[in-house]
């Protein structure tokens, strides 16, 4: 029984010529070299390379700080490098080829760290070549003096330190004869002419992100403008072999040309050729380019988010911890200006609103974002002083009823402005809960965070956070606090606690339905990209001194005993500033580039809030009266049954002022219904209503 397992083991072994139908076919044949053993000898490394003045090596891998040891001892030097893999089995064309390159772009990224091997290729005795056509597993060294001695080591060494090092398991044999260095010379100049060069110019060239420029292989398909053999077919083309590749510290780069290669047609032919030539290297360069773009998006995944913080006493600016230029070229202020101006030229083409009063809108959140960065600082000096606090809210919400008013698109592009970061995060609400924003406002500097599709629920969880900003900037003293702006296509009346710790800002436009959205989107995003720190920097050099004066006029009003309404108020400063900057650089000031203040700009109770209710109402009166019930004393609006009627009336009762409120939103049978005051009414909103028919009887 035993015997017959045996017998049967012996046969499952006996597969290595086996083709797929069960023939036996016949063997390749290999190279062999006949040996006869004179001695045995113990030899150090410097025994067996010293007193030569040539040396040609092939190797399957290498380390660089070998061969930079071993080419001390030489003259002149040719190496080919098979591989410096690990065995990764793969068939596929691309991961071939890819593998192929990785190689040279590794090799030749190693020897540019030693500058004298550099030189030595410079001056013509070092050449190094990178193996294409094959695997190359040889180890082999043949070593040539000036007188005519030589010696050919064959070894299972490869050029590395430790594999001469005589700490691990190598066989060394060598041959003084010179029959047997004319034999292997012959392979060695075979093996050459079937690798590729890594000239010079490639290991001594500067860092590029030109795959053409940087890997010998596809340089010398540019520079010959032919195609190169990368691979040639078995000699049985009837057989399946399967390719090993070998990967160690080449896996970044094989990957690197994995995605290069996408693609680019790259394929092995019918007779098992696969030829490189100078379109696919074309269409590889392409594929760079397009790399690029996503390394950079990558990198600005992982990279910190910016941060703006300011010395008061030398008037400067960090942004992450890079000093900024405060007195920027002409050319680029104006450039940023120009493209600024251009962004609130598309708000003209909105429909729902007049553009002016939308640009109005966007001008209030250029100065609050623009001035952000002041605003904790600002917090912690105006601790003692009562509700002096309030002016510098840490918190701004933009919501209108409809998408598509332009919100995300103006954030983006004053973060631009601000950062210089084309790329910043956008957090969605979804994905990033109240407490993860509370932790990136605290441990951020300046720049202002944005946080997008704001519903009513997550400003509830936020809410404590909004009521106590105190205990995370004044009481903490986080004079960099920065702000959290919340976008939202939902919280169109946030509660007057709220209000009152916010900036609320509500833009009603909307681009137009038959405008091909896509088509402005990607105009947008282009003016975004053009935006640089020009602008900003030059801001911020006007800002420095006046925002130091502010800082010091809160303080002189903590040490005067007197009890009157002042608190400190950036934002004259912050428009004013933006006006100069305008006029300075010769560009016509829009309407809408106006002075600013907290209270009538900004406030819970600002006046253009309360206008546009008014403005509402008068309209819905000349239009639909019957809506309408007129009594002696008060003014009653009924509207639908949708919820879309309620938000309406409770955005009217959160920013009217209380003194026109005579009832609170309530709901009836036939619809919601809210009740004014009527005097004051039409004291404040400017309609005479005109009382019903029946009222001169009573």
């Amino acid at each position: 029984m035993a015997e017959d397992k045996e017998i049967e083991f012996e046969r499952r072994q006996l597969s290595l010529f086996e083709t797929e139908d069960g023939q036996v076919k016949s063997p390749n044949l290999l190279r062999c070299y006949k040996n006869r053993l004179v001695s045995i000898e113990n030899m150090s490394v410097h025994d067996l390379f010293n007193g030569f003045d040539e040396i040609r090596v092939i190797t399957f891998s290498y380390d660089v700080a070998m061969i930079h040891w071993l080419m001390k001892k030489f003259r002149y030097g040719e190496i080919l490098l098979g591989a410096d893999f690990m065995v990764r089995k793969d068939t596929r064309t691309t991961e071939k080829v890819a593998a192929m390159l990785a190689g040279a772009d590794i090799a030749a990224e190693k020897i540019r760290k030693y500058s004298d091997l550099v030189q030595k290729m410079l001056d013509g005795n070092l050449v190094i070549h990178s193996s294409i056509n094959i695997l190359d597993h040889r180890k082999l060294y043949l070593l040539h003096s000036d007188d005519g001695r030589t010696r050919v080591i064959t070894t299972s060494a490869n050029m590395t330190r430790r594999a001469w090092s005589a700490d691990q398991m190598e066989n060394v044999a060598f041959y003084d004869e010179s029959d047997a260095y004319a034999a292997y010379i012959q392979e060695f100049h075979t093996a050459w002419k079937m690798s590729a060069d890594i000239p010079y110019k490639v290991v001594a060239a500067e860092e590029t992100d030109s795959p053409k420029d940087a890997n010998a292989i596809l340089k010398k398909v540019v520079e010959t403008n032919k195609a190169i053999i990368l691979q040639t077919p078995a000699e049985d083309e009837q057989t399946v072999i399967t390719n090993y590749q070998y990967v160690m510290d080449a896996d970044k780069a094989r990957e690197k040309y994995l995605e290069l290669l996408k693609d680019t047609g790259i394929r092995t032919t019918k007779d098992g050729v696969i030829k490189l030539n100078p379109k696919i290297v074309e269409k590889i360069e392409v594929n760079a380019k397009k790399a690029g773009i996503r390394q950079i998006r990558l990198k600005q995944v992982v990279e910190p988010y910016p941060e703006i913080t300011f010395d008061y006493q030398n008037l400067s600016m960090n942004l992450s911890g890079e000093p900024m230029n405060l007195n920027p070229p002409e050319e680029d202020v104006k450039a940023d200006i120009k493209h600024l101006l251009s962004i609130f030229e598309k708000y003209n083409s909105f429909v729902g609103t007049d553009p002016e009063k939308q640009q109005d809108i966007y001008y209030k959140l250029l100065n609050a974002m623009f001035a952000s960065p002041f605003f904790a600082r600002l917090r912690c000096e105006a601790e003692l002083l009562e509700n002096a606090a309030s002016s510098f809210p840490l918190y701004l919400l933009i919501s209108s009823r409809h998408a598509s008013t332009g919100k995300t698109f103006f954030i983006k592009a004053i973060l631009k402005l601000m950062t210089g970061k084309k790329h910043l995060r956008t957090l969605a609400a979804r994905s990033c809960s109240s407490k993860t924003a509370v932790a990136l406002q605290v441990e951020g500097k300046g720049v202002p965070f944005f946080i997008d599709e704001v519903n009513n629920a997550y400003l509830s969880h936020m809410k404590s956070a909004i009521k106590d900003t105190e205990d995370i900037c004044e009481r903490l003293q986080l004079d960099t606090t920065p702000m959290l702006i919340f976008a939202s296509n939902d919280v169109t009346n946030p509660d007057m606690p709220l209000r009152k710790r916010m900036i609320f800002l509500a833009p009603k436009g909307t681009i137009p339905s038959d405008v091909d959205q896509t088509a402005w989107l990607s105009a947008g995003n282009r003016l975004i990209s053009r935006l640089g720190t020009g602008l900003y920097c030059e801001y911020i050099r006007r800002m420095l001194p006046k925002v130091r004066n502010l800082i010091d006029q809160i303080q002189e009003e903590l040490k005067a005993d007197v009890s009157h309404d002042w608190y400190p108020d950036i934002m004259p400063l912050s428009s004013e500033t933006l006006m100069e900057i305008v006029k300075d650089f010769g560009f016509d000031q829009p309407s809408y580039f106006r002075m600013l203040n907290w209270s009538d700009d900004f406030s819970e109770n600002a006046r253009h809030i309360a206008a546009d209710t008014f403005r509402e109402i008068r309209e819905l009166y000349a239009s639909n009266k019957r809506v309408f019930t007129i009594d002696k004393n008060t003014v009653t609006i009924e509207t639908g049954t949708d919820t879309a009627s309620k938000r309406r009336i409770d955005s009217w009762a959160a920013v009217l002022p209380r003194e026109v409120i005579k009832e609170e939103p309530m709901w009836i049978k036939t619809g919601w219904i809210i009740v004014f005051n009527r005097a004051e009414l039409e004291k404040r909103s400017g309609i005479r209503f005109k009382d019903p028919w029946y009222r001169k009887f009573f």
